[in-house]
């Protein structure tokens, strides 16, 4: 999705430690990595610490779009928590890359470490090899190795002849230890080396294409006006509909001929550069029109509740237009698309309509960092597929028909998507509304979700987006026992896989929950039987929430009823849940 999207690329060099750490090249399918050529090596067995990964399970490759060596972490390091006590410069742990010949080499990208394990007082040093002469390329203390990504070069860097990369990591005096030192690849971002040039990475757009949003639902047949605005005087405008048809034109009209999800892709060129805007279409019927929308957004392989969750959503009426995968603070995203495929893949084989199977995006791998103002408004957001999809459906959405987008772990995604919402001056209001699952009675903080990424939550809370918040606290009453209440379970593959899952002891369903509140919202239920409005404060005062005496836009579920959620989740995926097509529209929890 974002490979026309591509940012860069300029020769810079960011060594210094900052607030937030720099964009990185969009990379597409065109361009090498060198490192996945070379002889990888390393010396962090040596100081028998533990060994955590290996030295090429760290390579990015974007020809394959995965790393080169798949792995959980995609870390070399020694164990975790271990003291290497004083490592001397002439002693450094390193990791190595050797090529038999000279590579010609004008872009070099490297991560930094989990924000678990900081490194403000590692030093680190950047040689390459020439003929077998080691030279230093660069060095420094904490900076890009601390938080953030090292980038040297750009299309318009004259490239340098190699044949050996090594960084090394050693103690900045003679007092300093180390600690818990790894080095850490990212998807898409690092470990990498190669040489690009104008023909592989296009240099970044001016402008940016973007959807104007519609102004009513969609029906089969129906004429649509899509505008395209004015991102570029002459450019060329391409629209791809979703549904086979395409069409040229800043504004053009189209016909979707059949109801269902479709994804509008704008494609603006101005012959150099291109920029794409998305947009997802939900063509209703007369039956569908006032059905919530929802986009999930879950972190699959965190808790057997998220498969639960997935599963819930797709067997019930909810018209579910995409999913998300999200981070958990690095690493694990891949892993957790990777596990809604194969959610999706089961509920395909459990009888799941092609229709209703969703559309699916990569989201952040990252958490947002709050700046150095302190100002929510001022935070760099973390673009993904997700926070584009999310922005799509906005786009796509009816005045007054929001789209639900639920965050059950980190919500980078959303908050990325708002803080990109602000910046293209779209208005969220009766376009959004959130429903996050995480926190403890009293705090964004104090609880798994929470504590992986509140600045996101503190960013969407003072957004004015209708937020709820149902606290783990709350979502853990709405649980299953499987040793005694197994036969809850469909009787199909989906069913078999998420008994297999559970623990048999009392296991919460966190997850599910959010999406029984939302069922309940739209009926009139009563399920969600208590909540209070709250002002979120920032991290200077713990994340903690407040009662509002004003109706805000953050209000907290202190009160469920938890056994006929999970009734309707079981029954759900047995083909009997709440009826939401074709509903009368509720009087009760209306807003």
């Amino acid at each position: 999705m974002h490979r026309n999207r591509l940012t860069l690329l300029v020769p810079l060099l960011i060594v210094a430690a900052a607030p937030a750490a720099p964009r990185a090249p969009r990379l597409n399918d065109q361009v090498t990595n060198l490192l996945a050529t070379a002889r990888l090596s390393g010396n962090l067995d040596s100081f028998g610490r533990g060994l955590r990964g290996a030295a090429d399970e760290v390579i990015y490759d974007p020809r394959r779009g995965d790393f080169a060596r798949p792995s959980q972490y995609h870390e070399y390091g020694v164990g975790f928590g271990q003291d290497l006590g004083v490592v001397p410069a002439d002693k450094a742990a390193w990791w190595q890359a050797e090529w038999p010949a000279r590579v010609a080499v004008n872009l070099i990208m490297l991560s930094g470490v989990y924000p678990n394990q900081p490194q403000p007082a590692t030093a680190w040093k950047i040689e390459v090899r020439r003929d077998g002469a080691w030279t230093t390329h660069e060095q420094g203390v904490g900076g890009w190795y601390d938080s953030g990504l090292y980038v040297w070069g750009g299309v318009d860097t004259a490239p340098m002849d190699i044949d050996g990369l090594r960084v090394s990591l050693f103690s900045r005096d003679d007092e300093t230890p180390l600690r818990s030192i790894h080095f850490r690849g990212e998807p898409g971002r690092s470990w990498l080396a190669a040489r690009v040039d104008t023909t592989i990475l296009p240099p970044p757009p001016t402008f940016e294409a973007l959807i104007a949003p519609l102004g009513a639902p969609v029906r089969p047949g129906q004429a649509v006006a899509f505008n395209g605005g004015a991102a570029l005087a002459k450019g060329e405008y391409t629209w791809d509909f979703g549904d086979g048809a395409s069409g040229r034109g800043q504004s053009i009209r189209h016909r979707f001929e059949r109801p269902g999800i479709y994804r509008v892709a704008l494609t603006v060129s101005d012959g150099r550069a291109k920029s794409t805007g998305l947009m997802l279409v939900r063509v209703h019927t007369a039956e569908t029109l006032d059905v919530p929308q929802v986009v999930l957004d879950t972190d699959q392989k965190n808790e057997q509740d998220d498969q639960h969750y997935l599963g819930y959503a797709v067997f019930s009426e909810l018209d579910v237009l995409a999913v998300n995968s999200i981070h958990h603070g690095g690493g694990q995203e891949p892993i957790n698309y990777a596990e809604i495929q194969h959610v999706l893949d089961l509920a395909r084989q459990s009888g799941l309509p092609a229709a209703r199977v969703p559309l699916l995006f990569h989201g952040a791998d990252r958490r947002l960092q709050p700046p150095v103002s302190g100002l929510w408004q001022d935070t760099e957001p973390e673009p993904s597929e997700a926070s584009e999809a999310i922005l799509a459906a906005v786009r796509g959405a009816a005045p007054g028909h929001a789209v639900w987008v639920v965050p059950v772990g980190p919500g980078t995604n959303v908050a990325s998507a708002i803080l990109l919402a602000r910046a293209q001056k779209l208005d969220l209001r009766g376009r959004l509304r959130i429903m996050w699952l995480g926190g403890s009675d009293h705090a964004v903080t104090g609880e798994f979700n929470g504590d992986n990424d509140p600045w996101s939550l503190y960013v969407i809370a003072q957004s004015g987006v209708e937020t709820w918040i149902l606290p783990a606290p709350v979502g853990a009453r709405v649980a299953i026992d499987k040793r005694t209440q197994g036969d809850l379970y469909a009787d199909n593959p989906l069913g078999a896989y998420l008994k297999s899952i559970v623990p048999a002891a009392n296991k919460p369903l966190f997850d599910p929950a959010c999406l029984s509140a939302i069922i309940s919202e739209r009926l009139g239920l009563g399920w969600v039987k208590a909540t209070e409005f709250v002002d979120v404060a920032g991290p200077d005062k713990g994340y903690r929430w407040t009662p509002s005496a004003k109706p805000g836009a953050v209000r907290v579920i202190r009160e469920i009823q938890q056994l006929a959620m999970r009734d309707d989740i079981f029954a759900t995926m047995k083909g009997r849940g709440q009826r939401l097509v074709g509903a009368p529209i509720a009087r009760a929890g209306a807003r």
